[in-house]
């Protein structure tokens, strides 16, 4: 009888009467580093142990033979694993190495045992080949799969690079973003607000409109990471929690939170109030509560906004945001920062916590360049109004010229054809023949 592996695990843990407890030959357990992939089997009716060196430790049981795709993090906070299932049974594990610390070091946080204590620790049975981002786990070339949260943390750890991020609030500038090339996304609020409510960013938005949008952006292409606004967390610290687990099932890569007060406002307006340092330390710590009881574990990025910087001065935000970095925040975000010198002294004082940067155009942070932001150590610049006020024009424009009997699309030259191409009508024409099907084997 085979093992189906569906989790994994780095404590050592009661063994069940199918599993194996084991440690290397040094007597550590789960403490490799090596970045590897392989095809795990096991045998719960040997109780042989292979002879060679353990490169990783994995947990099984025979019980629920499902598969669990999911990101791990070992107890140093220093690996990430993905297994996903392949054809015979088998279950192919990466593992990719993470950088110490900051975007590239997920926090250690701890699983609950995936059946309420029944499981164990066995060794890896297989050859092992270096993984690599685009290389999957049977070698044939294809892109092996990485967990959007995960492949986020490793573009936000290039050295002296700084990682755009356009904003996107439907599929349409979803596909637009992907199509030029975008290696992120961004989810902004106030543009979800604007296109899903037709209201301005005042907190009109729930839980549920932000989540549902993500969800719909998040999966047009997983390896596009997209990080979403969680505006105030929607609510008390279990509220908060609650956002992080529906942003992580929906696959958001990461979100930034802010301190403003519940009847918020966009960052780049006037009148901005804050909650005090203690009530703002409340939702990080809520973050990673969430964030630590998910099933399977999780690296979703949590950011820190902070708002302070209008109500309290430049000094008082960086405290925050020192604060929220002790509380287990991942990222920094300084709304509505305004000079070079405010940028590089903040990258400094927060160290190792990386900082992001949010553009918008003819709002209060100057329209830096990512080289220079790379240069001065800012991981991530957003752009949140790169699509929605450029569309306000093209709509305007449109419309304008309907009323006068012309055709503006006709002049841009886009047909139906064309704009369904776009949205992805070749890779379901494709799907349709794959599967025999003649859907449209009359063309479209």
């Amino acid at each position: 009888m085979r093992c189906m592996l569906y989790t994994l695990d780095v404590s050592p843990s009661a063994c069940s009467p199918y599993c194996w407890h084991v440690s290397d030959r040094a007597g550590r357990n789960a403490q490799s580093r090596r970045n590897n992939v392989g095809n795990v089997e096991c045998d719960p009716s040997s109780t042989e142990l292979p002879e060679e060196d353990a490169s990783s430790l994995i947990q099984c049981s025979p019980r629920r033979p499902v598969a669990h795709p999911l990101s791990r993090l070992d107890g140093n906070g220093s690996r990430a694993a993905e297994m996903q299932w392949s054809r015979g049974g088998r279950a192919e594990v990466g593992f990719h190495g993470i950088e110490e610390r900051g975007l590239g070091e997920p926090r250690p946080e701890s699983l609950p045992n995936a059946e309420g204590g029944q499981s164990g620790l066995i060794r890896r049975k297989a050859s092992l080949t270096d993984f690599n981002m685009g290389v999957s786990a049977n070698g044939n070339g294809a892109e092996g799969y990485m967990k959007p949260s995960t492949r986020l943390r490793k573009l936000l750890s290039q050295e002296g690079v700084c990682v755009q991020a356009p904003g996107v609030y439907d599929g349409i500038c979803a596909r637009i973003a992907i199509e030029q090339g975008f290696q992120v996304m961004y989810q902004s609020g106030s543009m979800t607000t604007a296109s899903r409510l037709g209201r301005a960013d005042l907190a009109f938005a729930s839980l549920n409109d932000f989540a549902q949008n993500g969800q719909m952006i998040a999966n047009i292409d997983r390896r596009v990471p997209l990080i979403a606004d969680a505006d105030t967390g929607f609510g008390s610290p279990p509220n908060i929690a609650r956002m992080v687990q529906m942003y992580d099932q929906c696959g958001i890569a990461g979100f930034h939170i802010e301190d403003q007060v519940t009847n918020k406002r966009c960052g780049h307006l006037k009148g901005k109030e804050v909650v005090d340092i203690e009530t703002w330390k409340t939702r990080i710590r809520a973050c990673v509560l969430g964030r630590t009881a998910i099933y399977g574990g999780s690296d979703i990025v949590i950011i820190a906004r902070t708002d302070a910087m209008a109500v309290e001065g430049y000094d008082a935000a960086l405290e925050r945001l020192v604060a929220a970095r002790e509380c287990g925040a991942d990222m920094a975000f300084l709304e509505a920062i305004e000079t070079e010198e405010q940028i590089k002294n903040a990258v400094k004082v927060l160290a190792p916590m990386p900082l992001m940067v949010n553009c918008v155009s003819l709002g209060k942070t100057p329209w830096f360049s990512p080289e220079d932001l790379g240069k001065w150590g800012v991981k991530l610049a957003i752009y949140p109004g790169a699509a929605g006020k450029s569309v306000v024009h093209t709509i305007r424009r449109a419309y304008n010229l309907l009323r006068e009997n012309k055709d503006d699309a006709a002049e841009m030259g886009l047909e139906p054809k064309g704009f369904f191409e776009l949205m992805g009508l070749q890779t379901e024409v494709e799907i349709d023949r794959k599967a025999g099907g003649n859907a449209f084997s009359k063309g479209v």
